[in-house]
């Protein structure tokens, strides 16, 4: 909270007395330059904490109504914007299964002999699909400000794992960082 006097910054501070300690909230300004600086007394922490707990105390126990109708304004907004998140990650899902299938078409060409796969073009556009999986992968739309769309999101594919050379059988189309359940047992 700021100093009333000055604007600082109030800092928690404390006084140790023969038997008790004794926390204040001080002006920093104060406690940092002096009293010529900031004439703000101390404020006793422990009555100040205990007022602020019963005001908020009387507010939860006597505005029932004003919580409930925020409770039901932020009910309509989450309820508006539902159909718009899921069908923005419909779209999303949808380009995740094309660009997956099309990695998947590389690597059975791969796997058949059919294409070289030192090809620069062939390795840019690996590139450019695997980019864009992992883009949409990490795609959360609007789920910070919509509990219900944060059980919809995607879930982050785990981390990479080390690039081993094996025979292409074991490879089948199935990209080294995909999701375990896509991974064919």
């Amino acid at each position: 909270m700021p100093c009333t006097k000055c604007g600082a910054a109030m800092i928690g501070t404390r006084a140790t007395g023969k038997t008790e300690t004794y926390r204040y909230y001080t002006c920093m300004k104060r406690l940092k330059y002096g009293k010529d600086t900031c004439d703000q007394d101390r404020l006793n922490a422990d009555a100040l904490d205990q007022a602020v707990l019963d005001c908020v105390a009387s507010f939860y126990g006597n505005q029932h109504q004003l919580i409930r109708d925020a409770v039901d304004e932020a009910r309509k907004v989450d309820e508006s914007s539902h159909d718009k998140v899921t069908a923005e990650l419909k779209t999303v899902r949808t380009k995740l299964t094309t660009v997956t299938a099309k990695i998947d078409k590389y690597l059975d060409a791969f796997e058949a002999d059919t294409f070289d796969a030192n090809d620069d073009t062939v390795k840019e556009r690996m590139r450019a699909h695997r980019s864009h999986r992992t883009n949409h992968e990490h795609v959360r739309p609007n789920s910070s400000k919509n509990w219900r769309t944060s059980r919809l999101c995607l879930t982050p594919p785990p981390s990479p794992r080390s690039t081993t050379t094996s025979a292409p059988s074991s490879r089948r189309a199935t990209p080294p960082n995909a999701r375990p359940s896509q991974r064919p047992s």
